[in-house]
């Protein structure tokens, strides 16, 4: 993960290009992704905690879509619950951001993780962090073979293509690390 700063807003990036941003956000937004059951003993220690002011880690959340106008709870539960116990207004989570995608034959769409390279707000963290990302799949780029597209993407155009026998980019790769 990378973590940066841009506009006081904290973003942090995974190696595929799925970013998230640290935020607080009011706990009657927040509701559970599991019914439970939750371990009681453990929500009556966190609210312990909270209530003597002990720093919690952020808990992770999905974003805010079209279909869902509160935040669904990925990771953390049980802090959720003790925050709710001591009638805390807020809680930081890190929450991740979404696009639209057409996916069936229907024109229905549905929402997926975004990339860096999906949105602008993406693009203005990659830039800021001074990363690349494959034009055809939204990955980081770190092993660049020749322009905008990731080694992966690059051997499988090339295996479509039929490429056999002829000097690709995997081969051009393997002559860079091994000489």
């Amino acid at each position: 993960m990378i973590d940066c700063t841009i506009s006081n807003r904290r973003f942090r990036v995974d190696p595929t290009g799925v970013y998230e941003e640290l935020v607080e956000i009011p706990i009657a937004q927040l509701e559970p992704s599991e019914l439970g059951p939750y371990d009681a003993q453990r929500i009556v220690w966190y609210a312990e905690l909270y209530r003597r002011g002990s720093p919690f880690p952020p808990i992770s959340v999905c974003g805010v879509t079209s279909r869902h106008s509160t935040y669904r709870i990925c990771d953390g539960h049980h802090r959720w619950q003790a925050a709710r116990l001591v009638s805390a207004p807020t809680l930081s989570a890190w929450t991740c951001f979404y696009v639209e995608y057409q996916r069936d034959f229907n024109g229905n769409t549905f929402p997926t993780l975004a990339r860096i390279s999906e949105t602008p707000e993406g693009h203005r963290i990659a830039r800021a962090l001074g990363m690349t990302w494959c034009a055809r799949c939204g990955s980081s780029l770190n092993m660049v073979v020749s322009g905008p597209i990731c080694l992966s993407c690059q051997m499988a155009i090339e295996q479509n293509r039929g490429l056999a026998g002829q000097e690709t980019a995997f081969a051009r790769y393997v002559k860079e690390i091994h000489g």
